[in-house]
């Protein structure tokens, strides 16, 4: 009687380990062609790029969980080496099978970025680069060493000088595969509209309220005190005074805040405000139109002073003597 036993237990075993083979296939399926999430990622593929190269791309980005997968799907689909170049916003809910149709059809997207005001060229590279539009280093060579094309359309900008101050903040959409160099032109371009018109009142030169406003996007952080705000460093440039700025000295340190130690106020730089005397060299930020206006139409106050209150808020004074006494405990 024992023989028969034995078979009929060894039938069970052969149907647990097909049962086992099936489940770990479809384990495999599920991971191979399931979507993986529901964020969305910007990827731009470049022109001449393989389908492996693409798999590898797409996967070292999170939209699919396996390159062998993705490529095994691009042969199913009869689209292996027909991916088109250009820039995609893929959500995470699309499966590999989506996400190769689109590449496949080149449904590319229309980039639209904003620029924060304030933000810095170093920051707004950082932000093109996220976007897909050109790597930070290219970003950066462009608007330190702009070409002569670049320089005919900031308007004001003097010779030598980069064209930090002169990339206005605002939201720009871009066409398919713009570079870094189109967006920097859109930006240009649109300072060109509104800053000529802004500055037109100011007692300084065009470039100097350029570089006064940079500091004042930076410094305020309440629309209704950018006038003061620039009313005391016009009233200090008057009298000769260092501006004093924190925001300059963090400028020069590649620091995002102004909070800084006493041993960062005694940098040698041209842009520590502490040691020299008159404006920086060139702006610290890209300032909004708000600042802009600030800079040339300062309020008719003679505060020399003011210092943050912790809510975004300054207390200005006009001596020295009541500015120390207004920051006693």
């Amino acid at each position: 009687m024992n023989p028969p036993k034995l078979q009929i237990n060894s039938e069970k075993a052969r149907q647990l380990i097909l049962l086992l083979i099936l489940l770990v296939a479809w384990t495999g399926v599920i991971y191979l062609f399931a979507p993986t999430g529901d964020s969305e990622k910007r990827i731009v593929i470049k022109p001449g790029a393989s389908t492996a190269q693409i798999a590898r791309q797409l996967h070292r980005e999170g939209i699919i969980s396996s390159q062998v997968g993705f490529q095994i799907i691009a042969k199913l689909e009869g689209v292996s080496g027909k991916l088109k170049a250009g820039n995609y916003l893929i959500s995470g809910r699309l499966t590999p099978w989506q996400v190769a149709r689109r590449l496949a059809r080149g449904s590319v997207d229309i980039v639209t970025i904003t620029i924060p005001e304030g933000f810095t060229a170093q920051q707004i590279a950082s932000l093109a680069e996220k976007n897909g539009i050109c790597t930070k280093g290219e970003f950066l060579k462009l608007a330190r060493s702009p070409n002569k094309e670049l320089r005919e359309l900031a308007a004001g900008l003097p010779a030598g000088k980069s064209l930090e101050g002169f990339l206005f903040p605002d939201t720009y959409r871009l066409d398919p595969g713009a570079d870094g160099e189109e967006l920097i032109a859109l930006m240009l371009k649109r300072f060109s509209q509104v800053a000529p018109a802004a500055l037109s009142e100011s007692s300084l030169s065009f470039y100097e309220t350029v570089i006064l406003g940079s500091i004042i996007e930076k410094e305020a952080k309440l629309q209704k005190e950018r006038p003061l705000i620039s009313a005391v460093f016009h009233n200090r440039l008057q009298k000769g005074m260092r501006l004093q700025s924190c925001a300059t000295v963090a400028y020069a340190l590649n620091k995002s805040h102004t909070k800084l130690s006493y041993k960062d106020l005694e940098l040698d730089s041209p842009y520590n405000t502490y040691r020299k005397a008159g404006l920086p060299p060139e702006p610290i930020s890209n300032p909004g139109l708000a600042s802009l206006r600030a800079a040339a139409r300062p309020a008719k106050v003679d505060y020399l002073y003011f210092f943050a209150l912790g809510d975004g808020s300054h207390h200005f004074s006009r001596t020295y003597k009541e500015h120390l006494e207004l920051q006693k405990p």
